[in-house]
């Protein structure tokens, strides 16, 4: 399936409304500004030569997600409630990006699942996300028009993906994302109208959103119910295990 959005895009130095094609394969965005860049990425999905988009979530499936500390917050809801004065719609309730997903082959394997991706993640540092553009999207998932940031890929992020990708490979669970994480944050739902050029001037990127500090794994229990099955802080420095002796 292939997903075309106009989007609102950065250069330095100036602004560009751009035409997208979405290939989420493994949850990465291409994007092109020209007929010719639009035209390959249609016909390379075509002929199968990239790889096919992930199913659309379901019930049973448990995400990875990359959330900020409980004191960013607060800033993230007025980043939330400035677009909503622009483009309508609501607040999404728990802003994340999504870093993997995955069905659970057998339920007796989550706690070796958790306790892999802690050992994993442990030594990996803290480290900001900054959007580059604003993206709208129909999603199937959520049954409506979301208004999602799009974030600038760096070699912290897919380290992040790649540790995440390893310790479910070790633990033989197929990861639903094949190469990088999402790109998309989403800031509001039930968003009917996105005019980007009208709005460019009350927009400004790239924009700092928040800096990942912990790993959440979440259960998809119905539509807009989930279940928190585990909170991993990322960054815990070594505590030593000498005991000292008088």
């Amino acid at each position: 399936m292939v997903d075309v959005v106009w989007a609102l895009g950065y250069r330095p130095g100036c602004f560009r409304l751009v035409l997208c094609v979405g290939l989420q394969s493994g949850g990465f965005w291409a994007t092109g500004d020209s007929t010719s860049t639009l035209e390959r990425y249609v016909s390379a999905a075509k002929v199968g030569k990239m790889p096919a988009r992930p199913r659309t979530a379901m019930p049973g499936d448990i995400c990875i997600l990359a959330e900020p500390s409980p004191g960013e917050i607060a800033e993230i809801r007025q980043r939330q409630r400035a677009l909503q004065t622009l483009f309508g719609g609501r607040l999404h309730e728990r802003v994340h990006l999504t870093c993997q997903r995955f069905a659970l082959p057998d339920e007796s394997i989550l706690p070796q699942i958790i306790e892999c991706l802690d050992a994993r993640l442990a030594t990996l540092p803290p480290f900001p996300l900054t959007s580059v553009s604003l993206v709208a999207v129909d999603a199937p998932f959520w049954q409506t028009r979301l208004l999602r940031w799009q974030i600038e890929v760096t070699e912290d992020l897919r380290n992040l993906s790649a540790q995440i990708r390893k310790g479910l490979a070790a633990i033989n669970v197929t990861p639903h994302f094949r190469t990088a994480s999402s790109r998309l944050v989403t800031a509001l739902e039930d968003v009917s109208a996105f005019n980007p050029v009208c709005e460019s001037k009350d927009v400004t990127f790239p924009q700092y959103l928040f800096t990942v500090h912990q790993i959440v794994l979440s259960k998809i229990l119905a539509p807009r119910e989930f279940e928190i099955l585990a909170t991993i802080q990322i960054y815990k420095p070594k505590t030593s295990n000498l005991k000292l002796t008088t």
